[in-house]
């Protein structure tokens, strides 16, 4: 089965069409979204991820992509919701949270599982 490629420039907003369910890794770059959904673990890497799901209508901003050869375990990318903050020490010696942008990555093979459409253009 044949499939049209489509790889979205960094900046580019996509608008989840289907709830999106994909692994949340305990790590300092997720530390904002996992305030925004209430996750309360101590702010430290932990191999085993916890399940998340955002909802349809959610605006993300392709802001990262981490791929390398011979480096599959780590191929992610990074997004930000367009729109949302929230609170959180964004380090493990972090003396106070702060607000800040949502901005989290997720594997390649949650990633891939999305169904977005383009978000529509904003007016100049």
């Amino acid at each position: 089965m044949a499939h049209t490629l489509f790889v979205p420039p960094l900046g580019t907003r996509l608008v989840l069409v289907q709830p999106w369910d994909f692994k949340l890794y305990n790590e300092h770059r997720n530390a904002t979204l996992m305030a925004l959904l209430g996750d309360t673990r101590e702010l430290d890497y932990d191999p085993k991820p916890v399940h998340a799901t955002l909802p349809p209508g959610t605006e993300l901003i392709v802001d990262r992509y981490y791929i390398k050869q011979g480096l599959g375990e780590f191929d992610s990318l990074s997004f930000r919701i367009a729109g949302v903050s929230a609170t959180a020490k964004t380090s493990p010696w972090a003396s106070k949270a702060t607000k800040r942008q949502v901005r989290f990555w997720a594997k390649l093979e949650d990633v891939n599982t999305m169904r977005v459409e383009l978000a529509p253009a904003k007016e100049a």
